[in-house]
């Protein structure tokens, strides 16, 4: 069943989370250029390699199944990043897609190596249908850990999402 969603609420519900960085001198940004994240991530230090799932060159993304976000701080340095894939899964359940390999790779024969596995055990992704966002690639830099920016950050990526 769709419900129809207040964006009024989504605002506000957002805009907590946006004070809450700004508070600890970060300013938040939404992006939608996956190429422009990947050569944000490649450029900040510290931070492991992109995910391929949040790759467009392993994984197609198309618009609105997916965004990222960015905090920088006062100095305009990177701060904080996140990645989020928004998966139409209305014929397949979560567990199967990962499984396969289709949440990394828009083609796992052509992308995937022949060892890549993924297992997935848990109940509730072998449940999972419809409409799933899968938040990911998060990285904090090391002055900012501990400070509570996973929370800030988880807290609009699911606000977002949810929104989408």
């Amino acid at each position: 069943m769709k419900r129809l969603v207040n964006p009024l609420h989504i605002s506000r519900f957002l805009q907590v989370y946006d004070d809450d960085a700004a508070k600890k001198g970060i300013k938040l940004s939404i992006g939608f250029d996956f190429s422009k994240y990947v050569s944000i991530t490649r450029a900040t230090p510290t931070k492991g390699p992109t995910y391929p799932n949040f790759r467009p060159d392993r994984s197609l993304i198309k618009p609105g199944e997916g965004f990222w976000m960015m905090g920088v701080d006062k100095n305009n340095e990177v701060a904080a990043l996140q990645a989020v894939r928004l998966y139409d899964l209305s014929r397949s359940k979560f567990q199967e897609h990962l499984q396969c390999l289709r949440a990394f790779y828009s083609d796992p024969t052509i992308h995937a190596h022949p060892q890549d596995t993924c297992t997935c055990i848990a109940p509730s992704a072998m449940k999972m249908m419809g409409q799933v966002a899968y938040h990911g690639d998060a990285w904090v830099r090391s002055d900012y850990r501990g400070s509570g920016m996973p929370k800030i950050m988880a807290g609009v990526a699911f606000g977002v999402s949810f929104a989408m």
